[in-house]
This record gives structure tokens, sequence and C-alpha cells, in this order.
């Protein structure tokens, strides 16, 4: 339960990462619905590391017993995953007909397709951005939920002092490794953590490699990577401020790493933004462009 300031000042962080992790997608999935060119700006190495290191997070998040909060943000965050997933292979394959129906001369029907894809993705979009806000009301709710339950490691604590109270005389202090990941399932999901934090790097490193190349990040959402800057610095923030115990961070360190050290990539990231500011990427134009090409050939 809360008891000190800390507690409400770790509560806050917290509430405060899960508001940045429910909104960090949604402005990618806009700007792959104006722009239509994710296949292009995205680095489909960061989607697919994305899947499968939060899918990891997940699992291991369950098999050592994290905070309810990061089990429920390493299911959200999966789910957002999968709807980028889609909009990059939904929007490569568009493109991938195109070519082919300007190939064959085709373009101009295949143009009335693109108009009428576009209105049914705005659709896709606003029933998103409601999920969203159905996610932002009601996960902040279920968390508070749990605050009143005491994790494992306070049980520890707290039986601790009531023993060292009870006793007068002086006894050996227990090892603290020995209850370190005790089971097979904790140590498989502490195995997870660190996998999926090396994915995490791996992914944004591929995607700096892609903007490095590109020299623009025209069609890449500002607002993505810095919810997501938000969103792991408010995290790393709970965690340490809710305990500094030597066994409780060692437990969650391939999470501290996969947030806290990911921060890192995200901020060169943002440094590329700065840097390509106004930039265009003139194959993306040469290729999408479909309004442009239709007025040359009237």
């Amino acid at each position: 339960c809360i008891r000190t300031t800390r507690d409400k000042v770790s509560i806050a962080f917290g509430v405060m990462s899960i508001a940045s992790w429910c909104l960090f997608g949604f402005p990618q999935i806009y700007e792959n619905c104006v722009k239509k060119m994710p296949d292009t700006a995205v680095s489909g190495y960061l989607l697919v590391f994305w899947i499968l290191g939060d899918s990891l997070n997940f699992i291991g998040a369950f098999l050592t017993g994290q905070l309810f909060m990061q089990k429920l943000l390493a299911g959200y965050t999966v789910i957002i995953d999968l709807m980028l997933c889609g909009q990059y292979v939904y929007y490569l394959m568009l493109h991938k007909r195109r070519m082919k129906k300007q190939a064959l001369g085709e373009l101009d029907d295949f143009e009335e397709d693109i108009k009428s894809s576009a209105s049914a993705a705005k659709g896709k979009v606003l029933a998103t951005v409601l999920l969203g806000v159905v996610a932002i009301t009601t996960i902040p709710q279920l968390s508070i939920g749990n605050i009143g339950a005491e994790t494992p490691l306070q049980n520890h604590e707290l039986v601790g002092r009531s023993l060292l109270a009870a006793s007068a005389t002086t006894t050996p202090e227990p090892d603290m490794w020995a209850n370190f990941l005790p089971s097979v399932g904790e140590k498989v999901g502490y195995a997870f953590g660190w996998a999926s934090a090396i994915m995490y790097a791996l992914g944004r490193g591929h995607q700096i490699f892609i903007n490095w190349r590109r020299k623009c990040v025209e069609g890449l959402s500002f607002y993505m990577f810095f919810l997501a800057v938000l969103g792991n610095t408010f995290y790393g923030c709970q965690i340490f401020i809710k305990s500094i115990d030597a066994e409780y961070v060692l437990t969650s360190l391939p999470w501290i790493l996969g947030s806290m050290g990911i921060l890192v990539f995200d901020f060169f990231i943002l440094v590329q933004f700065c840097l390509y500011k106004g930039n265009t990427d003139a194959l993306a134009e040469e290729d999408f462009d479909f309004d442009a090409e239709k007025g040359d050939a009237s």
C-alpha cells in the first residue's frame, strides 16, 4: 500500500509512463496514413525486432513476476507493433502493385484504387485513436487497483524487519543471491528480458542507418520517438524511486537497460530529425507522388 512520499512519486511516474506508451504508436500510424510511405521511411528490421522484443518482454515479465504495469505495457505495445507492421506490409504490397500497374500502363485505374484505400485508412485511424483513448482511461484505473497488492520483495522486507525486531541476538545475514531467480521459469524469463533489450538496440540501430542512408526522415514520426523517450524515462524513474535494493535492481536489470539504455539510440534519432529537417526523399517522391504524375500526363 502507499505509505511514503516515495511511493506516491513512484506511482506518479508509472502513470505518466503508461500515458506515454499508450500514445507512442499513434503518431506513426497517422504519419503512415498521410505519407503512405512506411515501407520507405520505417526500418522493417525495427518493426520485426520490436515485435520480437516486446513479445519476449511480455513473456519474461510474467515469468519473473515483474510489476503489474510492466506486464500491462508489454502486452499493449505488442498490439501497437502489430498495427505498425500491418501498415508496413499493406503499403509495401500497394506500392509493388502500383509499380506493376505502371509497367502495364494502367496507372490511372490504380490511382482510383489509391483514393478509395486512403478513405478506408482514415476510418482505421479513427478506430485506432478511439482504442487509445479507451486504453488511457482504463489502464491507469487497473494499475491503481493493483497498487495495494504487496510485491514479493515488499513482503520479504516486512518479514525481515519483524524478525529483526523480535530477535535480540545477532544472526548472520542471509545470502542475497540465495533466492535470486530460484525457479526455471524465472531464469527463462530473465533470459528473455536480456534478449528483448538486445533486439530493441538492434532495431533502433538499423533505423538510424536507414535515416543516414536516406539523409532525411520524411515519413517517420518525430512524436513517436519523443513519446518513447518520455515513456522510458518515466519508467526508469519509477523503478529507481520504488526501490534501490540490490536484489530488486538486479532482477529488473534487463528491463532497466531495455528502457534507460535505449534512450541513447532514441536521442540519436531525435538528433537526426534536427539534422535532416526539410530534406525530402527524391526516390519516394518519384515513386509515390501520384497527383504530380497525373498532372504531367495531362
